[in-house]
């Protein structure tokens, strides 16, 4: 996860500030994750949650996993989660069938293989943005970076990285509609 406009914080109100502002990130997300998971400060303005690793049975008697995988494979139960954080992050109110969401039913055996041919993995990303009067959601399949932390997240875990910025939809804060 990534602050968006962090800098102008430190380049308006100073440093001291902006430290004070980083400092309160990690308290508002730790309630939102187990005692067992890491909230973690990569750097900057950029945070991360790591989960440690459980099989999908375990994941799914635990609630952690869709019962019904395919919520997970076509992205809507992303998109869900998606929602929520960004109305806890963002205090933004979206209607999840506003979210364009795409799945990964359809990347290949061979996908991952040219992925990996050229250092990537293809990842299955829920993309949040804060653009001050309005939000920008979006679920799909991505290419990322092999050596980045993101790439390492596997299985049922679900990670919070920097912002990837490409516009899909904004929607009102107020009425959750698109634009």
């Amino acid at each position: 996860m990534d602050l968006d406009r962090f800098k102008e914080v430190n380049d308006t109100l100073g440093h001291s500030y902006g430290d004070r502002l980083l400092a309160q990130v990690g308290p508002r997300l730790r309630p939102l994750v187990r005692d067992v998971d890491l909230v973690a400060r990569l750097g900057g303005d950029e945070f991360a949650v790591l989960l440690p690793d459980v099989t999908v049975a375990e994941a799914q008697a635990a609630g952690y996993a869709e019962a019904d995988p395919g919520l997970d494979v076509d992205g809507h139960d992303a998109a869900h989660k998606l929602v929520v954080l960004a109305m806890l992050a963002f205090g933004a109110r979206v209607d999840h069938e506003s979210v364009p969401t795409e799945g990964i039913r359809a990347i290949d055996p061979i996908d991952h293989r040219f992925a990996e041919r050229f250092g990537f993995v293809i990842k299955h990303l829920a993309i949040g943005r804060d653009l001050t009067d309005t939000v920008e959601l979006r679920v799909h399949p991505a290419l990322v970076r092999r050596d980045t932390p993101l790439a390492n997240v596997n299985g049922v875990l679900n990670g919070l990285a920097p912002s990837l910025r490409s516009p899909e939809v904004e929607a009102d804060r107020a009425t959750g509609k698109a634009r």
